[in-house]
């Protein structure tokens, strides 16, 4: 595919050193500007260099009799590139063929890259009167240099050098990661018997889901605890009834209470069952994974427990007090029953004070 070839076709001047108004048309190939001293062959460059490559700095060139400067190239594939600077403004202005005109500011002593872009044009591409002959006089390194920039095979160095650059980073990695193996290797010799370590430990944490759920049985058992108070004061109150007036019906829920305090009791036992297999089951486990950081956690665990079983112990106490309790309840009920059996054998079928008969 032919690639298309962009020349200057024109370069126009408004008060730019000593000219007001100037136009050069140029013509395919290579363009030479020739004429007297001092008329104004030189300011025609330092134009073409300001609107390609924005030097000079400064408002030196700017003519004496004042306006604004402005210089605009046009290119053979119709763009116009302006460069104009007035007391207020700096502008570069690029207009392409079929496109909007696009207006830049702000861009300091760069061009802005839409602008190179559109002409490509560098100080290479323009020579003076005293410059030496073009790739004649430079050294080996030089003409490479400017070949490369003239058919764009820097992208091939650099290519190469990030490349470079990034299978020195790889080969870093690949030591880097050799050598965390050897260490991890290194690491498990030290642990020849992981594996079964690792089955301890999943043991282990079986047993401690297991103790979970007997723990959540005794926060249950503390609720109950915490009815003890209630039962005890209903048991003194079904005292007081058989002492003064019969009341079955209190009595009655005073017994279902203490029946579910005793069916609470034997979950109680089973618990401090499982308690007692799963301390043994951890003491066993101890020794295996002696090496392993969840030892601390058992341990403070195991005094968890303990603390949980002597809370136990005293519950065990509190429910033997009420089975005494119940022993001396029962005996109550029979001989309330046996007084209400004799108070009906000695009541007359009509109340003698209300006239009642039921």
């Amino acid at each position: 595919m032919a690639v298309e070839q962009i020349t200057l076709k024109q370069l126009i001047i408004w008060n730019f050193q000593s000219h007001k108004e100037t136009r050069v048309n140029f013509g395919p190939g290579v363009n030479a500007i020739i004429g007297q001293s001092d008329s104004g062959k030189t300011a025609i460059l330092r134009a073409l260099y300001w609107v390609l490559l924005n030097v000079p700095q400064g408002d030196d060139y700017r003519s004496d009799w004042g306006g604004d400067t402005e210089v605009t190239i046009k290119l053979s594939n119709g763009t116009r590139i302006t460069r104009r600077k007035t007391a207020s403004k700096n502008q570069y202005m690029l207009q392409e063929r079929g496109e909007e005109e696009m207006i830049f500011t702000s861009f300091g002593r760069e061009v802005p890259d839409e602008i190179q872009r559109a002409h490509n044009i560098s100080d290479r591409n323009i020579q003076q009167q005293l410059d030496p002959p073009f790739m004649l006089c430079e050294t080996e390194g030089e003409v490479a240099k400017i070949l490369n920039q003239v058919a764009d095979l820097s992208i091939i160095d650099t290519s190469l050098s990030r490349a470079d650059a990034k299978v020195r980073e790889c080969m870093a990695d690949i030591k880097a990661t050799g050598e965390s193996l050897e260490g991890a290797y290194e690491t498990l010799e030290r642990f020849p018997d992981m594996s079964h370590l690792e089955q301890g430990l999943n043991d282990l944490e079986d047993a401690s889901k297991a103790l979970e759920g007997d723990m959540r049985a005794v926060v249950s058992l503390r609720g109950l605890i915490a009815k003890g108070p209630r039962i005890a004061c209903m048991a003194s109150e079904a005292s007081k009834v058989l002492v003064h007036a019969p009341d079955v019906d209190r009595l009655t829920q005073a017994l279902e209470a203490y029946e579910e305090a005793v069916q609470e009791a034997a979950k109680l036992l089973k618990v401090l069952e499982r308690i007692e297999k799963g301390e043994k089951y951890i003491s066993r486990l101890k020794p295996q994974v002696k090496c392993a950081e969840e030892v601390k956690d058992l341990t403070e665990r195991h005094k968890h427990w303990e603390i949980e079983r002597d809370k136990c112990a005293k519950l065990s106490d509190f429910l033997t007090s009420h089975a005494k309790a119940e022993a001396r309840a029962q005996k109550a009920t029979k001989a309330r029953k046996t007084a209400v059996e004799a108070l009906k054998e000695h009541m007359p079928d009509e109340c003698p004070l209300c006239g009642r008969t039921d």
